[in-house]
């Protein structure tokens, strides 16, 4: 209550500079404020950011009253409720915005704003039109932010779409899957895969069926790489849905296909689409096919040191998702070759390879999964494996603090 006026002063008549810093500073005090403290104030709040956020500022005083929005929808979204229109109104305009910052920031901030809707039909119809009508110019940096702000309002609403609405999207996603743009077109292969945890069971089986699971080789590769991001985020959006028994044969058929690729963007696509379903099968303490295994560990041999390296990184990914009770096949296929990844010349292949050792091998934590794996490798693989842990491996894992990662899905636009 004390600090608030400040803040509002400076948002309503301070200058361009001083309206980021208080926009800013409110999101600060926002962040250490429980709802109940907040509830008095929302209106004070909300009412100063959306008037600023329709007149003509630079791009970094809206990117900070937009993320100011985002936090506090986040915590008290249900009490800006009777603001839902202009915010609407307010975030779709944002979203056309010449500056990508402040377009990625409206796209997440609608993102909390649909969660809270009681209406979404009309939210997603207008980046549905949105998305249809930037077609017809070749800005697709504006498309791809388009896409992206759906993407992040499927995820938490796609199942307060109508069935027309929802049916209309679909068409229009998979219509684009094959898109000129990398970008675009990856995009739009991520909205396909979210859409898929709402999808009706036919529309799904359709879907699978029609584009996740055909893998047709005299397709042209930007419709096999649309598909292949489609597949990839469906299995890590909506695995419940998609890994199911009669399915499992042809998924792992298919990511196979993709690894083999001759296009490194599909080989990519397919490795990480095998780590989120390496992921589901040890969740459930289960043993991931030894097919799938195999074709995944063989992208250290890779030519490409980015395919490589996706492999490593996907490796730490599954090891950060397990307690670390791997089925002993697990040591077998990935170790020997994660430790001769440790020896390549590219020093990116082989920082990745060596983190990935340490966190595979829950190597801070002790010994016990270390053992495990020594247990079931062959003496020629522990020989290496214990020299590789005296030259690199302890000095990493005795290091405080872990490396930052970079977020495991590239499909999001940063």
């Amino acid at each position: 209550a004390p600090i608030l006026p400040i803040f509002r002063e400076a948002i309503l008549n301070g200058n361009p500079e001083q309206k980021e810093q208080a926009a800013h500073g409110l999101s600060e005090v926002i962040e250490l404020t429980s709802a109940e403290a907040l509830k008095p104030s929302v209106v004070n709040i909300a009412g100063p950011l959306i008037r600023i956020l329709g007149d003509r500022f630079t791009w970094n005083v809206k990117v900070a009253v937009l993320d100011t929005l985002s936090l506090l929808l986040s915590k008290v979204g249900a009490l800006l409720r009777p603001f839902i229109p202009q915010l609407q109104q307010t975030f779709i305009k944002a979203l056309n915005d010449g500056h990508r910052s402040v377009r990625l920031r409206a796209a997440n901030a609608l993102s909390q704003l649909i969660t809270v809707h009681n209406r979404c039909d009309p939210v997603f119809t207008e980046l549905h039109n949105a998305i249809k009508s930037s077609a017809n110019s070749d800005d697709w940096a504006l498309r791809d932010t388009m896409l992206h702000a759906l993407r992040l309002s499927i995820t938490p609403a796609g199942d307060k779409m109508s069935d027309s609405v929802r049916r209309q999207l679909t068409a229009t996603i998979v219509s684009l899957l094959g898109l000129p743009d990398d970008s675009c077109r990856s995009t739009a292969g991520a909205c396909l895969g979210v859409l898929c945890a709402w999808l009706p069971n036919d529309e799904l089986n359709s879907i699978a069926k029609d584009h996740l699971l055909d893998d047709d080789l005299t397709v042209d590769w930007t419709l096999r790489h649309g598909r292949s991001v489609a597949l990839r985020i469906s299995l890590k959006e909506a695995s419940n849905r998609l890994i199911k028994e009669e399915w499992v044969d042809r998924i792992c058929k298919t990511l196979i296909a993709f690894i083999n690729s001759d296009r490194v963007q599909i080989v990519i696509n397919g490795i990480k689409g095998s780590a989120y379903l390496i992921k589901q099968y040890l969740v459930k303490s289960q043993i991931p096919p030894q097919i799938l295994l195999t074709a995944f560990a063989r992208g250290l041999n890779h030519t490409s040191n980015e395919v490589k390296q996706t492999v490593a990184i996907s490796t730490t990914f599954i090891a950060k998702s397990s307690d670390g009770s791997f089925p002993s096949v697990l040591f077998k296929t990935l170790v020997p070759l994660l430790v001769n990844g440790t020896k390549e010349k590219n020093s990116m292949v082989r920082v990745n390879s060596e983190h990935a050792l340490v966190a595979f091998l829950k190597l801070r934590s002790g010994d016990e999964v270390l053992n495990a794996c020594l247990s079931a490798l062959d003496s020629g693989a522990v020989e290496s494996l214990q020299d590789c842990i005296n030259k690199t491996l302890k000095k990493i894992a005795a290091q405080q603090h872990e490396p930052k990662e970079e977020e495991f899905d590239d499909s999001l636009l940063i």
